[in-house]
């Protein structure tokens, strides 16, 4: 699994926990409002929503946590890197006149022009 990956699963996870904490609240303020406690389950209901929120902005990725984890494109960056290393690699080998090298590197690499 890719640590872009993973964060994914990290922060879905951390949603999660802000449902199980809402579904819990809700259930609190209605048993408290079924007792007769009106004002306090409507005080419940101002922790129910923002839990709910925060729960549906994270189980949806976070797009704004991700970015600034990977990027503004929200991938992982290591592929990218070791594409532009092998690139290199093989224009210096080009310039070295080492053609057969710089086509294997090329052609391991599925490199398009």
């Amino acid at each position: 699994m890719k640590p872009f990956e993973l964060f994914g699963v990290v922060i879905r996870t951390i949603g999660l926990f802000f449902l199980m904490a809402a579904i819990t609240q809700s259930f609190m303020a209605l048993l408290t409002s079924l007792i007769g406690g009106r004002g306090i389950a409507f005080t419940a209901m101002i922790y129910i929503v923002p839990s709910l929120l925060i729960a549906l902005w994270c189980l949806l990725g976070a797009p704004p946590i991700v970015s600034i984890a990977y990027g503004s494109d929200g991938q992982d960056q290591s592929l990218d890197h070791s594409l532009e290393r092998d690139a290199m690699e093989a224009m210096t080998l080009l310039k070295a006149g080492k053609i057969e090298q710089a086509k294997a590197i090329a052609n391991k690499k599925n490199f398009s022009s």
